[in-house]
């Protein structure tokens, strides 16, 4: 699957740029550790630390598996978060975080939104995993919002995960 560097993504609320290195000062310095107790990954130390990171983005969006882009504000281009398309070709799974000064303002609804509306319609992705840690309350509200229904749970290294899968468009289901 080719995908593009160049991707815009444009809503209501909020831009989706894919990630680039322009966008690495502003990412790294969201990342705390209040926000890193929900992710996969451990926050980098530092900036030459987290280029690692997203150097692989950048591979993994050559090799057509994976997509990250940059959220921003509509309104004035302020950096908010990121919000990943991951393992695009096994089992599309989405990933998001919004900086903590901007929880709770609908930003990530808004991104996941505008990723999933992209990825059904340009890459033709109807199902999406997005996996929520039992405690982020904040992204469950997002995920069942969306329309997600929760399919099992997992064990990550650290922290116990509910899955969900979100059908999109709904109205796909029974087409």
């Amino acid at each position: 699957m080719i995908l593009r560097n160049n991707v815009e993504i444009i809503s209501e609320q909020v831009i989706l740029r894919v990630f680039t290195e322009y966008d690495a000062e502003e990412a790294f310095e969201a990342i705390t550790p209040n926000l890193a107790k929900f992710m996969s990954w451990e926050p980098p130390k530092d900036l030459y630390d987290f280029e690692k990171v997203w150097r692989a983005w950048a591979d993994h969006l050559k090799k057509g598996s994976e997509i990250v882009f940059a959220v921003r504000d509509r309104k004035n281009n302020e950096f908010l978060g990121l919000v990943g398309l991951h393992r695009i070709l096994i089992d599309p799974r989405i990933g998001v975080w919004i900086k903590e000064k901007r929880h709770s303002q609908g930003y990530g609804t808004a991104a996941v939104q505008a990723l999933m509306e992209w990825a059904s319609l340009e890459l033709e992705i109807d199902q999406f995993t997005y996996l929520v840690a039992d405690e982020n309350i904040a992204s469950q509200k997002i995920v069942i919002a969306l329309g997600g229904i929760k399919n099992g749970y997992t064990l990550c290294s650290k922290y116990n995960a509910q899955i969900y899968k979100i059908i999109y468009p709904a109205t796909r289901v029974c087409a």
